[in-house]
């Protein structure tokens, strides 16, 4: 009976294995461990069908196994391991249609494969903004996730503002080989580490986010509501995010007393997840601008924005009760176990300028001036203990430092959430010495992928940060590859939703083959998915007195065009909501850009590119006319900025370059 082999099995531990012997003496029998291979091998028991009974089982047996049943037998008998030939041409073929069914490879990305594996979700069946890319079939696959994934976060929000992690009847992708049909394992975990209401924000699915957010206010405030019952030092527990919002104790009720680390002593704390408390304080305040920017949003929910403000600087105040340390917001989930970490305190930061904003706006500057100083309290902290001198990259963001993500890519935070707050020109909005570090970080993080370009265990945290990063800091030769590796992992053509992004995906050490794992449709790691070939459209509408236009489309997508997508701008002096459609097209050394609005536009600031570092100069065309255009240069491309003004019916911009033009396969 040996553990862990793949055999007949009446429980989820016990398997058995039986191999027909050679006809010849057996001497010796040796275990060797595989040390290509995780784990090991575990020996529970022996025997020699035939002659067991007429040894002495003390000097043949190592442990006598059970008694087995005749439908074991029966199994055992059907499935027996020749040792004359171990891998018969019956199981080889076996093996190989399972390998074709789970597997994707290079030769899979074609127009061929792609004709013959529909999408469940197009253009025609999809609710919101309709968004499409064509040049290669990288730029299909693109075309095709965001439709699948983009309706499943809607699909992922309840009436009630219920957020599910996990789709209904998900299946789960084992480690070693095969899957469990419909185990949807966080179907009913509302997590809140969760960008997916910015996201769908962005698309302008108002109505679900106000009742998300309404959801995660609940629980978060069910600490203050629950007191006396619940307490810390005799006071109510301030409000705060837990791991998962609607069970705010099963870390310390349940997952303590299976391993999982903690310094607290009492239940009353639940499991702190600083980086879901700090991405739903960005959701809010992104919901608010989107939306207007009014005071009736805010006072309608000051006694949970509040709330949530005023829990970072308590953390800080009270290092007895939260363990903060160092300054910094003390951690026990993935986002920083058992420590302080950048991704958690970044995030958190952010949330106070947003929430300072906000008290200004409704005119309560105490506030506002109070979470400003906190903020800088905070960033005080951070640039003192998170940068690291780390040869040969220089000053850097100290991986070690930061969430407990794979890759660590989360040490890229200030680029790839920096977006959520900054918008897609972040690089230039946060100080200057911020983005260098980042940008060196970005270098040393690009070397820990593998296959090269490929970060794919968790592939929100691993390839999309990665991505976003590489995107953000227009390093755009890394971008096509990395862009390239996303697309391709998100695809299986042989199963069930073949354009639904994984938990993960494990590939071959050449590159050439990979097969999902864990929970299909894994919300977070969507979302990012979608949220990088949001940022690929590059469409930013965070301050509605400027609308920014920055598509950086990777090199294989040579069109991209977007219909009926809400934006929030200024529109004849007032913020409106303007439903935008744009054509862009890339050939040899120019780029065709046309934009069009169903409402006046005041302004529209536009950036076309990338060209090559060798291109001495352009000529643009703006609504035919010839205007200044300037190259400037920005990671590893050049660009050019344009400025629309009073756009009643869209308007058509054209830039040519001289000599090498444009970046194109």
């Amino acid at each position: 009976m040996a553990n862990g082999l793949e055999g007949y099995s009446n429980t989820n531990k016990n398997y058995f294995i039986k191999i027909k012997l050679r006809d010849e003496p057996v001497k010796w029998i040796i275990f060797k461990d595989n040390p290509k291979r995780t784990g090991y091998y575990r020996i529970d028991g022996l025997t020699f069908s035939g002659i067991s009974e007429k040894l002495n089982s003390k000097k043949y047996l190592i442990e006598s196994c059970d008694q087995l049943s005749s439908d074991k037998i029966s199994w055992l008998k059907n499935h027996t391991i020749d040792s004359k030939n171990s891998y018969p041409e019956n199981r080889q073929k076996a093996i190989k249609i399972l390998r074709e069914k789970f597997n994707t490879s290079l030769d899979d990305i074609n127009k061929k494969t792609l004709a013959a594996t529909p999408p469940e979700i197009t253009a025609t069946n999809f609710p919101g903004p309709k968004i499409s890319f064509s040049g290669s079939p990288i730029a299909t696959l693109l075309t095709r996730i965001y439709y699948e994934n983009a309706d499943q976060i809607l699909g992922r929000i309840d009436e009630d503002g219920m957020v599910h992690e996990s789709g209904a009847k998900a299946d789960n992708y084992n480690g070693f080989g095969g899957w469990t049909p419909d185990l949807q394992p966080f179907y009913n975990c509302a997590y809140t580490r969760l960008r997916g209401l910015t996201c769908i924000g962005h698309l302008g699915f108002e109505k679900k986010v106000n009742q998300a957010i309404k959801f995660f206010d609940k629980w978060m405030m069910y600490f203050p509501e629950s007191f006396p019952e619940i307490q810390l030092g005799g006071k109510p527990v301030p409000g705060h995010a837990t791991v998962i919002a609607n069970t705010p104790h099963v870390y310390f009720d349940v997952l303590k007393d299976l391993g999982w680390h903690t310094k607290y002593k009492t239940r009353d704390f639940g499991n702190p997840e600083n980086d879901g408390h700090g991405l739903l304080m960005i959701t809010r305040w992104r919901a608010w601008r989107k939306q207007g920017k009014t005071k009736k949003w805010i006072d309608e929910r000051w006694e949970a924005i509040n709330e949530a403000a005023e829990y970072i600087p308590w953390c800080l105040d009270n290092p007895e009760l939260s363990f903060s340390t160092n300054g910094l917001l003390h951690n026990e989930s993935e986002g920083g176990m058992m420590k302080q970490s950048m991704y958690c305190d970044f995030v958190c930061y952010l949330g106070l300028l947003g929430y300072a904003e906000m008290a200004e706006a409704s005119g309560r500057k105490e506030k506002a001036d109070r979470w400003r100083k906190q903020a800088q309290r905070l960033f005080d902290a951070m640039i003192v203990y998170y940068p690291e001198n780390i040869e040969p990259w220089g000053d850097v963001w100290n991986p070690d430092k930061s969430a407990g993500f794979a890759y660590t890519h989360s040490t890229l935070a200030p680029a790839c959430i920096g977006m959520d707050y900054w918008g897609y020109d972040a690089m230039n909005k946060m100080s200057k010495d911020w983005a260098e570090r980042t940008r060196r970080t970005y270098k040393m993080q690009l070397k820990r992928n593998k296959p090269e370009f490929a970060a794919t265990a968790g592939i929100g945290y691993g390839q999309c940060y990665i991505t976003q990063s590489a995107l953000m800091l227009d390093e755009m030769n890394d971008a096509d590859k990395l862009v390239e590796w996303m697309a391709r992992v998100c695809f299986a053509p042989r199963l069930k939703h073949p354009y639904r992004v994984p938990e993960g995906s494990i590939i071959s050490g050449d590159g050439t083959t990979w097969r999902r794992w864990g929970d299909l449709g894994n919300l977070y790691q969507l979302v990012d998915v979608v949220q990088t070939i949001l940022l690929i459209t590059g469409i930013d509408d965070i301050n509605p007195l400027e609308l920014i236009l920055m598509p950086r489309l990777p090199a294989d997508l040579l069109e991209m065009e977007i219909k009926e997508l809400p934006v929030r701008t200024m529109s004849n002096g007032k913020s409106e909501t303007v439903n935008i459609s744009i054509e862009m097209e890339k050939k040899k050394n120019m780029i065709e850009f046309n934009f069009s609005n169903d409402k006046p536009v005041d302004k529209v600031k536009l950036r076309l590119g990338p060209f090559s570092l060798l291109s001495e100069s352009v000529e643009v065309k703006l609504n035919n006319k010839k205007i200044h255009g300037k190259l400037e240069e920005s990671g590893d491309s050049k660009w050019v900025w344009v400025t629309a003004e009073q756009i009643e019916k869209g308007f058509q911009c054209h830039i040519a370059a001289a000599k090498t033009g444009i970046l194109c396969k």
